[in-house]
């Protein structure tokens, strides 16, 4: 999961990571893509689990167009380095870290929208 350390946020607490496909891009490719850029990653130190379907929902904003989103699921492909703090490898999150790795029951408890919990 994602949060802004802009000042003032862009949004509050924590989040997918999404974004809107570029166009001719596939759904995978444009998470891969806004993955990497929200949580400044390299495409090496994630991957997007293939034996496990895409989630689509659809967000809808009043008076505007309905999103078609689509979640996939990523997994870190190292564990944390030697010189991690300690929060990267317990379940305690670091507000000033861009991102956090979570277990799925935690980022259920963790993401604000009412549509990124039930999907």
């Amino acid at each position: 999961l994602v949060r802004s350390l802009a000042t003032p946020p862009k949004w509050k607490g924590l989040r997918m990571p999404h974004g809107p496909a570029k166009q001719g891009e596939t759904p995978l490719a444009a998470a891969s893509r806004v993955t990497c850029l929200q949580c400044e990653l390299l495409k090496e130190e994630f991957y997007i689990c293939h034996d496990v379907a895409p989630v689509v929902f659809y967000k809808s904003h009043p008076g505007q167009v309905t999103e078609v989103v689509t979640l996939f699921v990523a997994f870190a492909t190292q564990p944390p380095g030697p010189d991690a703090v300690a929060d990267d490898e317990e379940d305690v999150e670091d507000d000033e870290d861009i991102y956090d790795w979570f277990s799925y029951r935690q980022a259920v408890e963790a993401v604000q929208s009412r549509e990124e919990r039930e999907a």
